[in-house]
């Protein structure tokens, strides 16, 4: 007995041991990713651990860190990303999951009158984002600024040192009631598919290839059930009305 025992314990070792180790760089995303490494994408990581032979060493960081942490091979998987809508040299190094999930591109002001000409306003965002962004919603680049965490940015808005805050809308209403800025607006200016990457290399895409068979063994439906109620919400109002219709 004593020996199976130990055969046991040797085997479970070894079991461990052969866990593949994806150091993962990932930017805060709340609820979907959270400045202490917890969220619903570390539940789907979680996920994919249970049925795999991979184990993710998770690290929060900005989104243009993440980036350079891809290039230079240090991380093999980054995100969250704008599926397909990263710049061209993104691509260059990158390569993106077949998962996505949906996410809501928000313009936050605290003077609702803005929202007309927000193409004019100085917008903060978090680092990494101003390129996208401004790609995408054809706003000159010189008119973004980019702070590395969305806490200080509502409290630039809150100050009036911003004009408005432009990011994913949960991420934002999450930031928000946890510092308790009050009188903030905000108005939906797309939809846009986010996702995970991995790097432009053959060994990344095994690397995806495997992450995206595992992901469709894991009910995503049940994991981001509390996310998609935010997507069906109305497109523009008060943060506050959203706090107040939407579990914290």
């Amino acid at each position: 007995m004593k020996y199976f025992f130990a055969l046991c314990c040797l085997w479970c070792s070894s079991a461990l041991a052969a866990k593949s180790k994806i150091v993962t760089a990932l930017e805060a995303f709340p609820p979907l990713i959270t400045a202490d490494g917890k969220g619903l994408v570390i539940d789907l990581l979680e996920e994919i651990e249970a049925k795999s032979n991979y184990q993710f060493e998770v690290s929060i960081m900005t989104y243009a860190r993440s980036k350079r942490e891809l290039f230079s091979k240090r991380a093999q998987l980054i995100g969250l990303t704008p599926k397909q809508q990263e710049t061209e040299e993104f691509y260059d190094f990158a390569q993106e999951l077949d998962w996505e999930i949906p996410a809501s591109v928000d313009l936050f002001v605290t003077d609702k009158a803005k929202i007309a000409n927000y193409k004019s306003m100085y917008i903060g965002v978090p680092t990494g984002n101003a390129d996208f962004f401004s790609e995408l919603l054809n706003i000159p680049r010189t008119n973004f600024v980019e702070v590395t965490h969305l806490n200080q940015l509502t409290k630039m808005l809150s100050i009036g040192r911003i004009d408005g805050i432009i990011f994913e809308r949960i991420a934002v209403t999450e930031t928000i009631r946890q510092t308790g800025d009050n009188g903030i607006y905000y108005h939906q200016l797309a939809i846009t598919p986010a996702s995970l990457a991995v790097s432009n290399s053959p060994e990344g895409r095994i690397l995806r290839n495997e992450l995206d068979y595992y992901i469709r063994k894991v009910n995503t439906d049940s994991i981001f059930e509390t996310y998609n109620h935010y997507l069906n919400l109305p497109t523009s109002g008060s943060v506050k009305s959203l706090l107040e219709i939407t579990p914290p």
